[in-house]
């Protein structure tokens, strides 16, 4: 039996696609991980543009504010190493044994644990008033995006913000012409490829979410981007980044939510559309 791309190869030419658990199971995957977002041209501006967001959302929300901070899907470390210098605790999980060994070797203080918190929460009774989701929704199976929803709506405290982004916005222009507007099309070898704004709201109303902001970033593609001066690419996209008329033109989405018992009967309707 041999793994390719994705998928398992049965010796019988029998196919069955992994599952977004076990695409994260590879022995290798944190080097490939770091070494995809740490030297890609286009990945590291995603992510200049990303920490960008999350300061503005920070000085807004957390200014002389104490920071409790679960990192669901942490990886190695990318947004749990941003946070930790603005944090007063830090937790990071994920199910990957390869990405959480890299993460130990950036964190300082932050509380790493191996777990899949659907199938066992050791994190039930804790209550963290910033939780962040980046990188995991958009290819999540549908059941698999609901429970783990659930979960981190039950750890999120009454008067937290719970962060989650779609990096490949439905809408986005150079999106719709690679994939087109079917759903067939914007579905791959067990993968999701595209998610839309009402997607991400049905996420966060299967958890009594209301989702009550909406950041955006990357308008341009990576094509377009080797085209352009660093200079010229940053100062267009951090320019795009604040200005509400690009939204629907961006790849890139994070939504920004909470608890809709503490929240006024606005936001998830009004931001979908």
């Amino acid at each position: 039996m041999r793994r390719r791309a994705g998928i398992i190869r049965m010796p019988n030419a029998e196919r069955t696609f992994l599952t977004y658990r076990d695409s994260h199971t590879d022995p290798d995957k944190g080097r490939t991980y770091d070494t995809y977002y740490g030297t890609r041209r286009h990945a590291i501006f995603e992510w200049n543009l990303e920490r960008q967001i999350l300061g503005r959302f920070l000085s807004e929300h957390f200014e002389n504010r104490e920071m409790n901070v679960l990192d669901f899907g942490c990886g190695t470390g990318r947004i749990t190493q941003f946070l930790e210098d603005f944090a007063t605790t830090t937790v990071g999980v994920d199910l990957s044994s390869s990405m959480l060994a890299r993460a130990r070797q950036k964190l300082k203080c932050t509380e790493l644990l191996h777990a899949d918190l659907t199938r066992e929460n050791v994190l039930k009774g804790r209550k963290f008033n910033l939780i962040t989701a980046f990188r995991f929704f958009l290819h999540a199976e549908w059941p698999l995006r609901f429970s783990v929803i659930q979960v981190l709506a039950d750890l999120l405290a009454e008067d937290g913000y719970l962060l989650f982004n779609n990096h490949r916005h439905r809408a986005a222009p150079w999106l719709i012409f690679t994939y087109g507007l079917s759903p067939r099309r914007s579905w791959q070898r067990g993968r999701n490829l595209v998610m839309s704004k009402q997607e991400m709201c049905r996420v966060a109303d299967h958890a009594a979410l209301r989702i009550t902001e909406m950041f955006h970033s990357t308008v341009m593609c990576e094509d377009l981007t080797r085209m352009l001066p660093d200079s010229w690419t940053w100062a267009i996209e951090s320019l795009a980044s604040r200005l509400r008329f690009f939204e629907p033109f961006s790849q890139n989405l994070i939504a920004v939510c909470r608890h809709r018992r503490c929240t006024p009967d606005t936001g998830s309707a009004a931001i979908a559309t």
